[in-house]
C-alpha cells in the first residue's frame, strides 16, 4: 500500500510555491521564465535525490520515473493538472 508523507508533500508544497512568488503569496511561473526553470529545477533536483529517473518531453512535460525489475510490470501513471479559474 503507498502512504503518503503527508508533511513531506507540505513541505514540498511550500519549497516549490517560494519560486515565482508575489507579494500577495500568490506564484507566477511563465513558461520560459527565469522562475519557470528554477522550478524544472527544482523538480530535477526532487526526482534525483528521490532515486528516480527524470524526463522530459519535446513539448516541456516533465516526469519522473522508477523503472520496475520486471519488463513485464505495470506503469502506473500521476499527473498533475490545473485548470484556469
Amino acid at each position: 500500500m503507498l502512504i503518503i508523507n503527508a508533511d513531506r508533500l507540505l513541505n514540498n508544497l511550500d519549497e516549490l510555491a517560494q519560486i515565482g512568488q508575489t507579494p500577495d503569496d500568490g506564484v507566477i511561473r511563465p513558461a520560459l521564465s527565469e522562475e519557470d526553470q528554477a522550478g524544472r529545477d527544482w523538480f530535477r533536483r526532487l526526482v534525483a535525490a528521490a532515486g528516480f529517473e527524470f524526463r522530459a518531453d519535446g513539448a516541456g512535460n516533465l516526469s519522473a520515473f522508477l523503472p520496475a525489475d520486471d519488463p513485464t510490470a505495470r506503469t502506473l501513471l500521476a499527473s498533475r493538472y490545473r485548470t484556469q479559474r
